[in-house]
């Protein structure tokens, strides 16, 4: 015998169980004992136990199938039978007998149990292929088994040659397989239609065919020349078949009505649709799963009349019939379908999300794929990504996202979540600073900086996945999610994938309108990453292509812009020839020699000159362009910080003066020049309160680090311009305020410093003495290093100051003498 001959029978295979609870767990060990000892039991038997006369035990096998006791007749195969066939003792009528029984045993035990797995079949196969070739005459019974176990295991051509072996006496048992092997070339996922209509043509011709049997098959015809696109053959036949079977049974009848009405549906006839499904449902009175196949089409009739709130209920109803998960996912996208036309969003969503969990079931299955789910999602990704709400949008991207594997999902999808992202992240820095343009992540608060940074990055990191995925089609899919993904990467901060992927896209874009941008923007990325030479260069070369040359489009606009960060690369360096050149460039674009006043570069450089000369210490200079900026530009959103180096910029511009008085001025200079620094200490409170209102009106959480800064310091400064016009009244109000503002800010030493000389001011020594003991007090309690910070609003004079006032305090000295009069 060969080794494939000598296995014996084995007891069915159990399914795949979920992991057990505590109230199962007593019953495994008997199972896996039970399992070893037969094992063991085998063995010993072949090599231990006397011979015995099989004979007799394959009689009590037999009697044992015949009382349906399949285990135990398997029990007596094994133990007794098997071990004399392996040691070739058995005669072969008696060993034709054991195949026949291991056969018979194998197939109703896993039945009974449900245990219809491929391995009992396999089994059950190879058992009566060997006693057939012992020359065993297989019974009609035998036969169908065989068939159905066959059919089992999609051989449906082996199938079909053994249903033809039955007997003609049996047309009963034939014509039950046939409907069952129909069923399955019809549930194939490409249906075999020609194998499925000879089959139907065989039933429709067999005189014996009872009428619901016929009726069926009918049925199954019209099936066929629906899914073969003969729609109007298929409704004639139908309705010229339904007088036939007016006395068939209820359900049966249901079935060929309910078919008629899909028929309808194919034709775009709904109304004749619904009567036919509606009749249908009645017939079927609930009986599965014919009900929910009739109630998914009149679903279906009722989207196409937009009535999304039958679908709905009828969607809901599959979803709760008993056994409903034949057609779940069927009902589910439906449902969720249904929800989000209704507008009922996050019902929808919960539909989806629930619709993509059935694919972790792999026992499951249905037409509906997962790419059928992610288009669907994806639609309503786009309608609510077209109607502004991206974030909405991103969920349902997201949801098809999750259907696929890492790296597997289609290109629509990684383009959604690209899109949703970048649209999310530009959102909120557009909410943070009012709509701002050109505002970016340095002009927002920490909180949104970290959201929208996310956000870019998530849309970066998608829309060069879908640059390579559609790499090498037609069409500006490609350069788009590569120039997209660049923008993205530069906006979130990641300036070496910036670089990185505008380079790319200039390599292989030459010709693109947004060639002269994708060279700004490496400019921009260069400067940023700190690489001056490389970001000079790129400024100075879109500055001299401006107009372009024969053949050649020019940098345009993007020229004008880069004549500001050119200029400010050069002030990065920090050497004179470079910070003299980078002033006569600014100069000139304020004067519009190369630029005109309407241009964003003019604004720029504006604001440009005015900062330089700020940081300079030439606050004359600083005022005369900040203060043309805020003129020119008086409704622009967030210029809070040129309001502050303006107002700066007059108090700085003040104490100059205050220091330029020397003695023996003439009195009328003196005057003059008294005049001009009251009224830029003036500007200068001015401004400073006005900042405070505005940053005040923001959120805390909304403010940037540098406005928080210049807040902090207009409240202290307020206090110092106030002190300076000699109002230490309005000083002692405004120090008291700021340090009670920022109790543990080292900048509140500032204002406790400046009460005290503020109180000596106005001869108050008692109240000068318990302020600077306070002052001592909160100095002592700080570390050394918080007097590092270049931010603090606190000079070497400030520090002077109160040192000279301890000393005099300690004296017991008054400053009554240095009051103004």
């Amino acid at each position: 015998m060969s080794e494939q001959q000598n296995v014996p029978p084995v007891d069915p295979a159990a399914p795949e169980q979920p992991a057990p609870t505590w109230r199962d767990a007593w019953q495994i060990p008997v199972l896996v004992v039970s399992a070893v000892l037969l094992v063991v039991g085998i063995a010993a038997v072949m090599f231990a136990r006397p011979a015995v006369d099989v004979a007799p035990r394959i009689d009590e096998a037999a009697q044992l199938v015949g009382a349906e006791k399949f285990e135990d007749a398997l029990k007596i195969l094994n133990e007794d039978v098997w071990p004399q066939i392996e040691k070739g003792k058995l005669a072969p009528g008696d060993e034709k007998r054991y195949h026949l029984l291991a056969a018979r045993s194998i197939y109703e035990a896993a039945t009974q149990r449900k245990l219809l797995r491929a391995e009992n079949f396999e089994n059950v196969i190879r058992s009566y292929v060997r006693a057939e070739e012992l020359k065993q005459r297989l019974e009609p019974a035998d036969i169908e088994r065989f068939a159905l176990s066959l059919m089992a295991l999609d051989r449906l051509d082996e199938a079909k040659r053994r249903i033809d072996t039955i007997p003609s006496g049996d047309q009963a048992r034939r014509i039950a397989l046939v409907r069952k092997l129909i069923t399955k070339l019809l549930a194939k996922p490409v249906p075999d239609q020609q194998a499925a209509t000879d089959l139907v043509a065989w039933l429709l011709s067999e005189p014996a065919l009872s009428d619901s049997d016929r009726v069926w098959a009918m049925t199954r015809q019209a099936e066929l020349r629906l899914i073969g696109g003969y729609r109007e053959e298929a409704i004639r036949g139908m309705l010229q078949q339904l007088p036939r079977v007016e006395e068939s049974a209820a359900e049966d009848r249901a079935e060929l009505l309910a078919l008629l009405g899909w028929g309808y549906i194919e034709d775009g006839k709904h109304a004749e649709a619904e009567k036919w499904l509606t009749r249908a449902e009645r017939l079927a009175d609930e009986h599965e799963p014919l009900t929910s196949k009739i109630r998914l089409n009149l679903a279906r009739v009722a989207e196409s009349r937009s009535d999304f709130q039958a679908a709905k209920e009828q969607y809901q109803r599959v979803l709760d019939a008993p056994g409903s998960k034949r057609f779940q996912r069927e009902a589910l996208l439906g449902l969720a379908e249904s929800q989000a036309s209704l507008d009922d969003i996050e019902a929808s969503l919960e539909s989806y999300s629930k619709l993509a969990e059935t694919f972790r079931d792999a026992s499951l299955t249905s037409s509906i794929d997962r790419d059928r789910v992610a288009t669907s999602s994806i639609a309503r990704f786009r309608t609510r990504f077209e109607t502004g709400d991206a974030r909405t949008a991103l969920r349902f991207a997201s949801i098809a996202e999750s259907l696929f594997a890492q790296g597997r999902a289609p290109a629509d999808v990684v383009l959604a979540i690209g899109e949703a992202n970048r649209k999310l992240a530009a959102e909120a820095i557009a909410e943070a600073t009012g709509g701002q343009p050109r505002a970016g992540l340095e002009d927002v608060d920490p909180t949104t900086r970290k959201r929208a940074r996310e956000h870019y990055l998530a849309a970066a990191n998608a829309l060069r996945v879908h640059a390579g995925i559609v790499a090498g089609q037609n069409g500006p899919g490609y350069s788009d999610s590569l120039w997209n993904s660049a923008d993205c990467f530069d906006r979130a901060g990641d300036q070496d994938k910036a670089i990185a992927l505008f380079k790319q896209f200039a390599d292989e874009f030459p010709t693109d309108p947004r060639m002269a941008e994708a060279r700004f923007r490496l400019a921009r990325c260069y400067q940023a990453r700190g690489d001056l030479d490389l970001a000079a260069q790129a400024y100075e070369a879109l500055i001299a292509t401006r107009d372009g040359a024969p053949g050649e489009p020019g940098s345009g606009p993007f020229a004008d812009l880069s004549y500001v960060p050119l200029a400010q690369t050069y002030l990065a360096t920090g050497q004179p020839e470079a910070v003299t050149k980078a002033t006569r460039m600014l100069k000139a674009v304020v004067n519009g020699t190369v630029v005109g006043v309407d241009s964003p570069g003019f604004r720029d450089a504006l604001a440009e000159l005015g900062t330089m000369f700020y940081r300079n210490g030439e606050p004359e200079r600083a005022i005369e362009n900040i203060d043309e900026l805020l003129k020119r530009y008086p409704d622009e959103h967030g210029m809070e910080l040129a309001k502050f180096r303006l107002a700066d910029s007059y108090r700085l511009s003040a104490a100059k003066i205050e220091n330029s008085m020397a003695d023996g001025m003439p009195d009328e200079e003196r005057r003059n020049l008294e005049k001009t620094r009251t009224e830029r200490l003036e500007h200068a409170a001015a401004g400073f309160d006005e900042v405070r209102r505005a940053l005040d009106a923001k959120p805390k959480d909304k403010r940037t680090a540098v406005e928080e800064t210049y807040l902090r310091n207009a409240c202290f400064y307020l206090g110092d311009c106030a002190f300076a016009l000699g109002d230490y009244d309005g000083a002692i109000r405004a120090y008291t305020a700021a340090r009670d503002r920022y109790p543990s800010d080292p900048a509140s030493l500032v204002a406790m410093i400046q009460i005290v000389n503020a109180n000596l001011q106005r001869g108050d020594v008692k109240a000068a003495l318990t302020a600077n003991e306070r002052a001592k007090r909160f100095y002592r309690g700080l570390p050394p290093e918080v007097w590092n910070d270049p931010n603090l609003p606190m000079s070497k004079e400030d520090w002077e100051r109160w040192l000279d006032a301890t000393d005099r305090l300690a004296n017991g000295e008054s400053l009554d003498h240095e009051r103004p009069e």
